[in-house]
C-alpha cells in the first residue's frame, strides 16, 4: 500500500474501486478512504464513475459520509478532474444527496464537496469543450438552487462560491467566439446572408465602434424567407470593450467637470495624501501605482472605513478622480471609468430589484451630456465590464432597507467596480474585499498636514516655525483623549488662518465643540454683505435644532424631511433660515432627491452640533439623561460611537456652563471604554 502522502499506483486505485462494490461494509469503507489519498490522471475517471454509483445505493451512513468528502477531494487534487467531473455526473449526485438527506452532517460535506467541485472546474475552465462547459454550467445552477434553498447556515458560503463560477464559466463560455460561431454555421448552412451583414457590423466595430450601439441587435432579413442575425453574435459585438471604451471616451469630459461640481467633491478640492493608509493591514501611501493592482482584477470591492471626519469621503473623491485621469500612468485601470455616487437613500417606490440600477441610470444621466436614461442593456454592461465605478458614500449610515438593496444589486447586476465608505468595517460582512482606512493624525502627521494645507493655501509663512508648532500642539491639547481627525485638522487650520489675519490669534477655539462653533462663526462672516444675513447666534441655534432633527432617531448622521425641519424651526422666516445654511450659502447642509429632504453635507458636523443641542435641552435634567442613556443602552455601541465621543465631548467643555449630572459622564466614559 502506498504511502499516507502519495497517490495510489493504478494497480492499488484499480483494487480500491472494486472494493467499493463489495457487500462488507468494512472493506467499502476502507476502499473509499484509500482512494483519498488520490489517484493517478488516469483513474479519475474510473475513481469518481465507482463513487458516484456507490453514493446512489450505499446504506451505511459512515461511508457514505466519507464517499461525498473523497469526491470532493479528489476534485481539488487531481488536474484533470474538470471533465470527469462533468461526464461522471457528479454534482448531480451531490445535489441528490443534499435535497433528499435528513443528516445535517451528510448535507453539509455534500455542500462542502460541491463547492470544491466547482472551483476545480473554474481552474481548468479553459480545458473544457464547449459543450462541457454548457454542461457544467447547467449542473452548477441546479446546485446554486439546492444550496439557496437549503436554508441552512452552512450552505450560505458554497452558494456564493458556486455563484460566482457559475458566472465565471458563463465568461469563459462567451468569450469563445470563433469556436461557437463555427459551430453555429455548420449547423446552419444558410447563415451566408447572416455572414455579410457581421461584415458591415465588424466594420462599424473597428472604424467607429460607439455607432455599434445606435444598431439592433435583433434583425430580421428577407432573401427568399425570413432569416434571423442571431442575437448572441450581434450583441457580443455591441457590448465589445472597444465599444464601451468609446461610449465613455464621449463622455469623459462632461463626467470629470460635472463630477467636480457636486457638493461632496467641491468640498474636497484640496487633498493630502502624504498622510498614509491602511491597505488591508498594510501601512503604505495613498497613489494611484499603489491601487492599480486592486483595480486590475476582473470583480473588485474596496471598502474605505473608519471613523467619522478621517478623510473617507476625500479618498473616494480622489479615487474617482484617477479612475477618470487623462494619463494612463495615473489612472487606476487602463481603460476609463465613470464614477456614479450613491450618498442618498435608494427611492422605495421602484422595486428593490431595480433600486441601484434606477439610481446608477439617474446619476449617470446628471454626469453625462445625455438626454434621456442610458439603457439597462448597456448600463449592465458598462457595471460588468468595469467602466462604471460606482461609489457608495457613508453607507453605514444609510437605512438597513437601502443598505440591503444595494448589497443585493451590486451582487445581481453585478457591479464589478464597487466603493463604499462607512464607519463600521463588518458592514458588508463576508464579502471579499480590499479595506483602506485613513490613518491616526499622531503629533508627526498632524503637524504634516496643516504645514501642508497652509502652503497650498499660501498662508504658511503666516506662522514663524515656533508659533506653528505651538498652534500644532493646542489642537492636540484639545482634542483630549480622543484622536484628530483630517476633518478636526482642516478646521483648526482655518481657524488659525483666520485668527491671524483678523488679529486674534490668541483666542483660538479652547475645546472641539468650540471649534466647531468658531467654524459655523467664520462661515456666516464670510456672507457679510450678502442677503438674509443672520446673526453668529442665530445661525448657531438654527444648526444645532437641524441636526438634531437629523440625528434624535437614531443617533447616526441622517436626513430630515424639509416640512419636519421648517417645523422645528418655527417662526415665518424659518424657510429663509434653512436657505442660509444651505448649498448656495453657508454650504453646511444640502437637500435631497428625490423625498425632500435635508442633511449635513459633513456627518461630523451634524453630530457635534445634536450633541450640543442635546445639552441645551437637557441640562441638569436628571430624567431626561436617564431616557437619553435608557435609549443608547438599546442601540449598537458601534454604530452611534462618534455621536457618544460628541457627547462626552460637550459635556466636558461645558460642564461649567452647564450643570450636567455627574452621572452622565460618568455613564459615557464606561460606554466608550
Amino acid at each position: 500500500m502506498s504511502s499516507a502522502n502519495a497517490k495510489l499506483s493504478n494497480a492499488e486505485a484499480a483494487d480500491s474501486i472494486e472494493q467499493l462494490e463489495s457487500q462488507n461494509e468494512k472493506e467499502r469503507l476502507k476502499a473509499v478512504q484509500q482512494l483519498d489519498q488520490g489517484v493517478s490522471a488516469t483513474k479519475v475517471k474510473n475513481a469518481m464513475t465507482a463513487l458516484v454509483k456507490q453514493l446512489k445505493v450505499e446504506k451505511n451512513l459512515k461511508t457514505k459520509f466519507w464517499i461525498i468528502s473523497v469526491i470532493g477531494s479528489i476534485s481539488a487534487k487531481s488536474d484533470n478532474a474538470a471533465p470527469a467531473v462533468i461526464e461522471t455526473q457528479v454534482i448531480p449526485a451531490l445535489v441528490e444527496t443534499l435535497t433528499d438527506s435528513k443528516e445535517r452532517d451528510v448535507k453539509s460535506t455534500a455542500a462542502r464537496s460541491l463547492q470544491q467541485v466547482g472551483q476545480s472546474l473554474q481552474n481548468k475552465a479553459d480545458t473544457l469543450s464547449l459543450e462541457q462547459l454548457k454542461k457544467a454550467i447547467s449542473d452548477l445552477n441546479q446546485a446554486y438552487t439546492a444550496l439557496s434553498t437549503a436554508d441552512q447556515s452552512f450552505a450560505q458560503t458554497p452558494a456564493a462560491n458556486i455563484s460566482a463560477v457559475q458566472k465565471f464559466l458563463k465568461r469563459e463560455y462567451d468569450s469563445r467566439l470563433t469556436q461557437r460561431i463555427t459551430d453555429f454555421l455548420q449547423k446552419n448552412p444558410w447563415l451566408y446572408s447572416t455572414v455579410i451583414l457581421l461584415i458591415f457590423y465588424g466594420g462599424t466595430l473597428w472604424l467607429r465602434p460607439q455607432w455599434l450601439l445606435l444598431l439592433p441587435t435583433e434583425l430580421k432579413l428577407s432573401w427568399l424567407k425570413p432569416v434571423e442575425l442571431p442575437f448572441e453574435i450581434v450583441r457580443y459585438l455591441k457590448y465589445r470593450p472597444r465599444v464601451l471604451d468609446a461610449w465613455v471616451v464621449m463622455r469623459i469630459k462632461s463626467a470629470r467637470e460635472r463630477f467636480s461640481l457636486k457638493g461632496t467633491v467641491s468640498d474636497r478640492q484640496i487633498h493630502f495624501f502624504s498622510i498614509p493608509i491602511i491597505i488591508d493591514g498594510k501601512t503604505q501611501k495613498l497613489t494611484p501605482q499603489n491601487l492599480q493592482s486592486i483595480f486590475a482584477n476582473e470583480v473588485f470591492r474596496v471598502l474605505i472605513y473608519g471613523e467619522g471626519g478621517t478623510g473617507k469621503t476625500s479618498i473616494a473623491c480622489q479615487i474617482a478622480n484617477w479612475a477618470m485621469a487623462p494619463d494612463e500612468a495615473e489612472r487606476l485601470c487602463k481603460h476609463l471609468m465613470l464614477p456614479v455616487l450613491i450618498e442618498e437613500e435608494l427611492d422605495f417606490e421602484v422595486p428593490k430589484e431595480k433600486r441601484l440600477k434606477e439610481a446608477i441610470r439617474r446619476e449617470l444621466r446628471l454626469l453625462t451630456t445625455d438626454k434621456e436614461l442610458i439603457s439597462e442593456e448597456l448600463v449592465v454592461r458598462l457595471l460588468v465590464d468595469r467602466r462604471i465605478l460606482v461609489i457608495v458614500d457613508h453607507f453605514s449610515e444609510l437605512k438597513p432597507e437601502t443598505q440591503e438593496a444595494i448589497k443585493a444589486g451590486v451582487a445581481d447586476l453585478p457591479a464589478n467596480a464597487v466603493v463604499i465608505t462607512s464607519r463600521n468595517e463588518k458592514i458588508l460582512g463576508t464579502t471579499i474585499k480590499t479595506c483602506l482606512k485613513p490613518c491616526a493624525l499622531n503629533a508627526e502627521l498632524l503637524t504634516l498636514f496643516i504645514s501642508e494645507y497652509l502652503s497650498k493655501l499660501d498662508k504658511r509663512s503666516l506662522y514663524s516655525d515656533d508659533a506653528f508648532l505651538r498652534a500644532c500642539a493646542h489642537l492636540k491639547e484639545i482634542a483630549g483623549q480622543r484622536e484628530v481627525t483630517v476633518l478636526l485638522a482642516k478646521l483648526y487650520a482655518k481657524q488659525m488662518i483666520t485668527a491671524k489675519e483678523r488679529g486674534t490669534d490668541q483666542n483660538f477655539p479652547t475645546s472641539i465643540p468650540n471649534l466647531i462653533l468658531s467654524y459655523l462663526n467664520e462661515l456666516n462672516q464670510n456672507q457679510d454683505g450678502k442677503n438674509h444675513q443672520l446673526s453668529n447666534s442665530a445661525v448657531r441655534q438654527d444648526a444645532k435644532i437641524i441636526a438634531w432633527e437629523c440625528l434624535k432617531k437614531s443617533y447616526q448622521p441622517n436626513s430630515a424631511t424639509v416640512d419636519d425641519i421648517l417645523a422645528v424651526l418655527g417662526g415665518e422666516d424659518a424657510k429663509v433660515r434653512l436657505e442660509h445654511l444651505d448649498e448656495n450659502h453657508l454650504g453646511i447642509v444640502q437637500q435631497q432627491s428625490p423625498e425632500e429632504r435635508i442633511r449635513f453635507v459633513l456627518d461630523p458636523i451634524a453630530e457635534y452640533l445634536a450633541a450640543l443641542y442635546l445639552l441645551d435641552i437637557n441640562r441638569d435634567h436628571t430624567d431626561r439623561w436617564q431616557e437619553f442613556l435608557l435609549k443608547v443602552d438599546s442601540l449598537s455601541i458601534e454604530t452611534i460611537r462618534d455621536f457618544l465621543l460628541a457627547v462626552r465631548d460637550c459635556c466636558l467643555a461645558k460642564k461649567i456652563e452647564v450643570e450636567i449630572p455627574k452621572f452622565v459622564l460618568e455613564r459615557l466614559e464606561q460606554i466608550l471604554a
